[in-house]
């Protein structure tokens, strides 16, 4: 690589959109960097390539990584005039977008690339196996995305979490168990630090709601019916992150109240995390690790639009240990989330069972596997 001898080694990581691929990116970031220190004393060079149209335009400023963001996003699903107006204007941000970055990591002339999923890792992997640059995947779910079933023969190493990802990619390519990445910044903290912090109280059971990094209005809708209600009915308090679209109607519609916190998006997760008896959320596949993680239960709604509905087989998975339970988008109008509330907040004991569970989870050493395998596949450790 021409950059060794100024002891320089870029590498660029690339995915975005949503939290879920921007958190592991800056995860194996992070792990790389410390990782590739501790054996030469020196600093890689971190490039971070996300899309100027995800959660990323906010979140990359706080970390200290050189970045580019592209004009580009995925394919709408909606069959709106507005879904119609994105898909036209796709194919143009995928052309301009794609010479910009190939020009970009050519100059760079990287160590390698890292997708961690998404279409804002599309283009920088097609860029590198288009000019030989080593390139790596990390994939999350157990239905691999569009960028690993395609580039997944060409790539130095596949990370995934999910075993049935082989039943999806022929051949048998260079595949290495590592599990999902979650933030070695996400930490549990005591309970009454995360009480102060958040202005609650550390003796009240506790429930923290959120859809995602960009919220779930499906979710939303429900919440906003019962919340009220299990105010009045229980001694609890309740976080919930609405995201950023919904936000401003929740808090215009839903009355206020001591024991509710409304944010469009918390920054410091592991405050809620900390302390939370009982999570709802979707069932993403960096939410899942989270949990695991944290060894939080947690009752989940699959995103039934998710490919080969990959979220409802993971949060199944769970289900099936005894560690969360399972209400379906399609169940929300007819009130089973509140019937699965009612029944935890009657017998907690409900909650502790499934806490148990979970932290009987095996996590593997996630971030460790990934950075010590590129570092050695680039001889670089």
């Amino acid at each position: 690589m021409n950059n060794s001898a100024k002891n320089i080694f870029p590498i660029v990581i690339a995915g975005g959109g949503t939290g879920g691929h921007f958190y592991p990116a800056m995860a194996i970031a992070q792990k790389l960097e410390k990782s590739f220190s501790d054996i030469h004393n020196i600093h890689l060079e971190i490039h971070y390539i996300g899309s100027s149209l995800g959660i990323e335009k906010k979140l990359i400023k706080n970390y200290p990584y050189k970045y580019k963001l592209l004009n580009i996003k995925g394919i709408s699903r909606d069959l709106s005039l507005k879904g119609l107006k994105n898909n036209i204007k796709f194919v143009y941000r995928v052309l301009t977008s794609y010479f910009s970055v190939k020009a970009y990591i050519k100059k760079l002339n990287p160590a390698c690339v890292i997708g961690t999923g998404s279409y804002a890792s599309a283009l920088p992997v097609k860029a590198a196996a288009a000019l030989n640059i080593p390139f790596f995947l990390q994939e999350q779910n157990a239905y691999p995305g569009l960028v690993t079933r395609t580039y997944a023969k060409k790539a130095r190493a596949i990370f995934y979490a999910y075993e049935e990802i082989r039943n999806y990619i022929p051949n048998n390519p260079p595949f290495i168990f590592s599990g999902n990445p979650v933030r070695e910044s996400l930490k549990l903290i005591t309970r009454s630090d995360a009480a102060e912090k958040l202005g609650l109280k550390a003796n009240l059971p506790t429930l923290f709601i959120f859809g995602g990094s960009q919220g779930s209005h499906a979710i939303n809708q429900s919440v906003a019916k019962f919340i009220p209600i299990m105010l009045k009915r229980w001694k609890v308090q309740i976080i919930w992150q609405t995201g950023e679209k919904d936000y401003n109607h929740i808090i215009s519609t839903v009355q206020s109240h001591k024991s509710l916190i409304i944010k469009d998006y918390l920054h410091h997760m592991e405050e809620p995390y900390s302390l939370s008896d009982l999570i709802i959320s979707r069932a993403g596949a960096l939410t899942l690790a989270e949990l695991a993680a944290m060894e939080k239960p947690a009752i989940l709604i699959p995103l039934p639009t998710a490919a080969a509905n990959h979220q409802y087989h993971n949060a199944k998975a769970l289900e099936k240990l005894g560690s969360v339970r399972v209400v379906e988008e399609n169940e929300l109008s007819a009130g089973h989330l509140f019937n699965e509330l009612q029944n935890f907040m009657d017998e907690p004991e409900k909650i502790e069972k499934m806490r148990l569970s979970m932290a009987h989870i095996e996590n593997p050493d996630t971030l460790n596997i990934i950075s010590d395998t590129i570092l050695k596949e680039l001889k670089l450790a």
